[in-house]
This record gives structure tokens, sequence and C-alpha cells, in this order.
């Protein structure tokens, strides 16, 4: 589900059983989740907080805006894949929207001296990295009967 209110981005981003819910705003690269700084959520250059930035980063993007994030549900794990998503999906659509060219050419500090030209195609660089598809594995339930949800007892046959 991706909205698009005024000046602000919302989008949804899903993996196992966590929700995460992001606001991105034009601004200077102040990223919170949950009240907390990305930082201090996920830890400091970790898996799961480079997991979460991927989009922007990719796009070298990390000072042109401001999100904040509401996550719940599942782990650690599950939950920087769903800001990753949500991330991923609010980008596109800031690209895919009008204006995004000029809202590029005010900030000076664009790393990336090909964004300006090529907006267009951050669609294409987060599709062939794979960030803008759900990744729908879950948990199998367990089974009546088994240990785990696959796993049996040893079978005896005497």
């Amino acid at each position: 589900m991706i909205k698009k209110v005024k000046k602000q981005l919302r989008a949804t981003g899903r993996r196992k059983q966590s929700v995460a819910r992001l606001i991105l705003i034009e601004g200077t690269g102040k990223f919170t989740v949950n009240g907390k700084s990305l930082q201090a959520y996920f830890g400091e250059n970790t898996l799961w907080y480079n997991h979460a930035i991927e989009p922007i980063s990719l796009l070298a993007m990390q000072n042109m805006f401001d999100a904040q994030i509401l996550v719940h549900g599942g782990g650690i794990s599950g939950q920087s894949g769903a800001v990753s998503l949500a991330f991923a999906r609010a980008l596109d659509l800031y690209a895919s929207g009008n204006g995004a060219l000029a809202a590029l050419e005010k900030h000076d500090d664009v790393e990336n001296e090909d964004a300006l030209t090529s907006v267009v195609s951050w669609r294409s660089k987060l599709k062939k990295s794979g960030l803008l598809t759900r990744d729908s594995r879950v948990v199998l339930r367990k089974r009546v009967g088994l240990v785990k949800a696959r796993k049996a007892k040893q079978f005896s046959k005497r």
C-alpha cells in the first residue's frame, strides 16, 4: 500500500511477521525508527542496519531524505527487511512523481552526479538489486504429530 500525501511519501514494507510504515520527507538524512535513531535501533554498522538502508545507499541519497518509521511484529531481521522494502517503495514512488528532478537539483550535496540525469533509472536499479520484491518466505507452522514443522520422531520398524 503506497500513498502520496502533499510533500511526504508514505510506504509500507512487510517481511515475515514484521510491518514497517515509512514517511519519507525531503531533508538532511535523519532516520527515526519507533522514536529512536536508525543506528540505535538496529545497531551501528550491523548486518540489519546495512540491510535496512540498502535502497538509500544504493542510490547514494543518504543526506537527501528524512524518514519516520514505525515497525512492529517479528524479530530484528524481519524488521530490517520490512524497512528496506518500505524505503525502496517510497523511493520508487518519489522517482515516478513529478518534480523529482527539480528536488534533486536543489540539493548540491548529492554524491552521485548521474542521479540528476537518471531519476527514471532508480526503479531499474532497485529492481535489479531485488529490493522492490517482497520476500514472502515465512516460518511453517508446527503440525500435529511432528516434533517441529517437518521433523518427525525416528521411525522404528521393529
